[in-house]
């Protein structure tokens, strides 16, 4: 049984039939004014054609998060791709590599899964990279690494984001390190801080963080070469991309996509920027 870490905000998490049904922007959103980008290029997207989506699919997680579900629907109003998701193994005890093609995703997102007391075999690891290398991303949001709530131990999957394998996360159960979630800019360029505020932001993710075990601090050390773009509290909080030069990979130390009310569009920006930036696009 999954501790329950969300009971604050209910229903939170979403089946794959429901996502499903999620394929189609809302009518009333559908007619929402175009961004300034749009508006400048629209003669030209008429010209060349439709914009190919981008595919994310949520694998071996804690589940489906309202964020990922809201931008099945609301993706126009962070951009101009159509983004489109599959959560069919989200939630599933084992994978293959065959299953992972069958999802067609562009983009696999590892939401909180040792939160969701998901231990990944050396087979499901090595699906993982067989997948990264035919040129697809990986995104990883909060407990990915390692949980103490199985205990958890994640770590061989941090050298496909480009962190050591070698760093322990799994601090005494139930206990996670939290921050302000008051996100500071160190590389506003990055494709993945676009139309979000700058130097600063607020993010309404879950006000928690994945940590390395020593001082809960993420050092240089513990990075490796996952290359941060953004951090909190003094690094307690961070964002990393990494580029194998065969794939591309973007850690967020925190749950982004678990967030409702005040700052959720800036998570969602996030999610939708980090999708595109590790989809290459």
């Amino acid at each position: 049984m999954k501790p329950n870490r969300f009971a604050w905000i209910p229903a939170v998490v979403f089946s794959a039939s429901a996502i499903a049904g999620m394929s189609q922007p809302e009518p009333s959103r559908a007619a929402a004014a175009p961004s300034l980008a749009t508006e400048c290029c629209a003669g030209v997207q008429a010209a060349a054609g439709p914009v190919a989506p981008v595919r994310a699919a949520i694998v071996k997680s804690y589940g489906v998060f309202i964020g990922w579900a809201a931008l099945t629907t609301d993706w126009r109003f962070y951009g101009d791709v159509p983004f489109e998701l599959d959560g069919t193994l989200a939630n599933v005890k084992s994978f293959t590599l065959a299953d992972l093609e069958a999802t067609g995703a562009d983009v696999i997102v590892l939401s909180d899964p040792a939160g969701g007391l998901q231990q990944f075999s050396a087979s499901e690891v090595a699906a993982l990279e067989s997948y990264l290398m035919a040129g697809h991303g990986i995104i990883g949001t909060f407990l990915v690494f390692g949980w103490g709530g199985g205990p958890i131990d994640n770590r061989a999957i941090a050298p496909l984001f480009g962190l050591p394998g070698d760093v322990s996360y799994v601090l005494p159960c139930c206990s996670t390190p939290h921050i302000s979630n008051l996100f500071n800019d160190l590389v506003p360029a990055s494709r993945n801080l676009m139309r979000l505020p700058s130097p600063a932001w607020m993010s309404a993710g879950f006000p928690f963080t994945q940590a390395p075990v020593d001082d809960l601090t993420w050092d240089a050390s513990d990075l490796g070469d996952c290359t941060p773009i953004a951090e909190s509290d003094g690094f307690q909080g961070v964002i990393c991309n990494y580029s194998s030069g065969l794939w591309r990979a973007s850690f967020i130390s925190n749950l982004p996509e678990h967030a409702v009310g005040p700052h959720a569009d800036n998570n969602r920006q996030l999610l939708y920027n980090t999708v595109l930036a590790v989809a290459g696009r």
